[in-house]
């Protein structure tokens, strides 16, 4: 009897957790898969307008999405254009050095896309190609595909590792700050990457290395970043032992991966070859460029 009385007590405390408890308790789990983020996902119903208006005009003066779907803080809309086109010119350079030339009619993609602060940058791309940006979050596709879709192609994907495109489809993938929020499953990542790379077709990424901790640990001792580094190395001495990796937090919308830089570079090696990095391509994140050479 005490055993049903306990299972019944438990059973009416879960019916009292609110459902949005549950959905964010859900998708805070590493291990839950095809994870994604609906759009309104706290209110009953939601509407999408039709026919949106042609995204016209240079990329800066393209729509900038309102502040609470910017991801990331910024002091105004001139910041968040400058950060994005900085952080694409870096990886424009690290392209041209290596002997990527953009041309028309190639298919390029961007993973973890957000609102297109990186994307918005290739519009001169993308009136003459393919260009698509995915992202786990549907209001931040909603927003895009209603503002900038033409000339770009958006599509919500989930955190399971598949893409909904072919084979040897992309000449070019790129990623920026998105292989710091995935744990487990970034050599999954890594791979389905590598089946919609045509060959030959580049892959550029930015993560967390040895030279980012360097940075959190002096010039940014002070970042929030800096304070959980030192609460991980606190509890599990990452920092006196060594690493090859290691993870605060676990969820796609918390976690900070950060890599050993030679730990990252046989992990990479394995599936592609390195062709080119850069220190502090984004922020404090290494930009990496690697090649479907095989």
């Amino acid at each position: 009897m005490n055993l049903v009385r306990v299972i019944k007590d438990t059973i009416l405390e879960c019916v009292q957790i609110p459902a949005n408890l549950v959905a964010a308790l859900a998708n805070e789990h590493p291990a839950l898969p095809a994870k994604f983020f609906p759009a309104s996902n706290k209110e009953l119903f939601y509407v999408v307008p039709k026919n949106p208006p042609k995204a016209s005009g240079a990329a800066q003066d393209l729509p900038v999405p309102p502040r609470n779907l910017w991801g990331v803080s910024f002091k105004d809309d001139e910041e968040y254009l400058k950060s994005g086109r900085e952080h694409v010119n870096n990886m424009r350079k690290v392209l041209a050095d290596d002997g990527f030339k953009f041309q028309k009619d190639q298919c390029i993609l961007e993973i973890g896309c957000a609102t297109c602060r990186l994307l918005r940058w290739l519009k001169p791309e993308a009136e003459q190609s393919e260009v698509w940006g995915v992202d786990i979050d549907a209001s931040y596709i909603n927003w895009c595909q209603q503002n900038l879709s033409p000339p770009f192609h958006f599509a919500t994907t989930t955190t399971l590792p598949h893409l909904p495109f072919p084979d040897n489809h992309f000449d070019l993938v790129f990623a920026g700050s998105v292989f710091t929020h995935i744990s487990d499953l970034a050599d999954m990542w890594f791979l389905e990457l590598k089946r919609v790379l045509k060959p030959n077709g580049r892959l550029y990424f930015t993560v967390s290395d040895s030279h980012t901790l360097n940075l959190f640990l002096t010039k940014y001792s002070e970042s929030p970043l800096t304070v959980m580094i030192k609460e991980c190395d606190r509890r599990m001495h990452v920092l006196d032992k060594g690493f090859g990796a290691f993870s605060i937090r676990r969820s796609p919308t918390g976690a900070q991966v950060i890599y050993d830089t030679e730990y990252l570079k046989q992990k990479v090696e394995s599936m592609f070859r390195i062709h080119a990095s850069m220190n502090e391509a984004y922020g404090a994140q290494t930009g990496m460029l690697v090649g479907k050479d095989r």
